[in-house]
């Protein structure tokens, strides 16, 4: 349920819709001998998967409507591990109509060789001369004459694939898996003299903002008091720094000097 609905406090769908979706999805098991559950059964779980999620009856002039008040469908479907598929963003015109592709696939590399092969065929005999064009949304390459050379379109392509790296990392994906996974803090250490004192240039530079907090007039205050929440942060990753920060941090939020 999750992979393909997520919360939205505003949005709504309707029972039988939800239900549907299930049914579309699972009946081929059903053979199989794994019986659907029942839909009351079903619609009770949404409230399992998502806690925000609540089923209501609203009425209407037809009578009365059913549905879950707090989910909506994903725009693209999530893998169990929380790997969100890829959609295919580009445009097909038959005749004079226009429709996106509706494919959405696991992974980089199943979206593009969904578009070798559907969207930027080879020529079926060397004697073919396609002509080939970008449709992917909002762009306009190629334009309006095509490209005859597949290896320039095949290359500018390229640049419409999303980054592989903004998904969660192995580590990340272990923890969603693990439910007693434990957080992890990640500490900055700065460096310390022999006798465990921060040095070198990161406690020079908190000394000279102190002292500029101290001393300076009020927009040298202000200017300081704009990166609290920065500092602040430091504060808590910098074990060796904290106190220097924290005094720093303490006297820029405008109490007394």
């Amino acid at each position: 349920m999750r992979c393909c609905f997520e919360e939205d406090p505003v949005a709504d769908i309707t029972q039988i819709a939800l239900w549907q979706a299930y049914q579309s999805r699972f009946n081929e098991y059903v053979t199989a001998g794994y019986p659907l559950l029942p839909a009351a059964e079903f619609i009770k779980n949404v409230s399992v998967a998502f806690q925000s999620a609540s089923a209501m009856v609203l009425p209407t002039d037809q009578g009365q409507k059913f549905i879950i008040k707090g989910i909506r469908a994903r725009e693209t479907p999530m893998s169990t591990k929380g790997l969100v598929h890829l959609a295919c963003k580009w445009f097909n015109t038959p005749g004079n109509a226009v429709s996106r592709c509706t494919a959405q696939l696991p992974t980089l590399r199943d979206l593009w060789a969904h578009i070798l092969a559907v969207h930027l065929p080879p020529p079926i005999n060397n004697n073919d001369t396609p002509l080939y064009s970008c449709k992917w949304a909002g762009c306009s390459r190629f334009a309006p004459h095509g490209e005859p050379d597949r290896h320039k379109a095949v290359a500018h392509i390229r640049t419409h694939m999303p980054d592989d790296k903004k998904g969660p990392s192995q580590e990340e994906i272990e923890m969603m898996e693990d439910p007693d996974a434990r957080v992890i803090i990640r500490r900055c250490q700065t460096v310390v003299d022999e006798r465990g004192e921060p040095c070198g240039i990161p406690l020079t530079s908190v000394l000279v903002l102190r002292n500029i907090r101290k001393r300076g007039d009020f927009l040298a205050k202000m200017l300081i008091d704009g990166w609290k929440y920065e500092l602040a942060e430091v504060m808590a990753v910098n074990k060796p720094l904290a106190i220097f920060v924290g005094d720093l941090v303490v006297g820029g939020l405008g109490g007394p000097e």
